[in-house]
């Protein structure tokens, strides 16, 4: 406390400390959690001070980022593992094969497949 106060430094932790914090985790846990209020669990705060922390921090909401971070991941198993679609889907806990392919292809417009053959022709964007 006297060192905050010699240097006028604030006391509390930043809020953008959670946001930080919350990508950190969606690093080592993406695979197993997929909603924002696992991450406000283990770093035992709301998801609403999460949420502000990561837009904040970010400028878009903590489900937009963790959907992005999953998208990434999904890509990742499409391109460069030898697993079926099927696999890639059991491998994030999504309950049915179709559950991934239909949010692949909201955030992406493309299908799995299409996906793959366009990575695979070079006309990847």
């Amino acid at each position: 406390r006297r060192y905050t106060e010699t240097y006028s430094l604030p006391f509390e932790l930043p809020k953008n400390h959670y946001a930080f914090l919350f990508v950190e985790l969606m690093e080592q846990h993406i695979r197993d959690l997929q909603r924002v209020q696992e991450y406000a669990d283990l770093l035992h705060v709301s998801r609403v001070t999460l949420n502000q922390s990561v837009m904040a921090q970010y400028g878009v909401p903590a489900t937009v980022l963790l959907k992005q971070r999953l998208l990434a991941e999904i890509k990742n198993g499409l391109l460069f593992s030898h697993k079926t679609v099927s696999e890639i889907a059991y491998d994030f806990h999504f309950s049915e094969p179709s559950h991934l392919m239909r949010f692949f292809k909201k955030a992406t417009g493309k299908t799995c497949t299409q996906f793959q053959q366009e990575y695979e022709n070079g006309t990847f964007e």
